[in-house]
């Protein structure tokens, strides 16, 4: 059933810091559309669990300072 309806697991790729999984998975209800254009990317399980999510241009030296790391300790646990 997951080829003809996209399962949370599918477009929790999609969410990925790493871009080259961001820009997959871009169906929200039939994963058909990212077979036919070739963006899906399938991952397994236990691979799914070492996605990190975010935008990566949040992580840089000019956004890391004392004060945001009060404000939202979980940026430095990408790192």
């Amino acid at each position: 059933i997951k080829f003809l309806i996209v399962t949370p697991n599918f477009h929790r790729v999609h969410h990925s810091i790493n871009m080259t999984e961001g820009n997959s998975n871009f169906s929200t209800v039939f994963p058909v559309w990212d077979y036919l254009f070739r963006t899906v990317i399938i991952k397994k399980n236990i691979e799914l669990e070492t996605i990190f999510f975010g935008i990566d241009n949040r992580l840089n030296n000019d956004t890391i300072s004392f004060k945001n790391c009060i404000i939202n300790p979980c940026l430095n646990l990408i790192k």
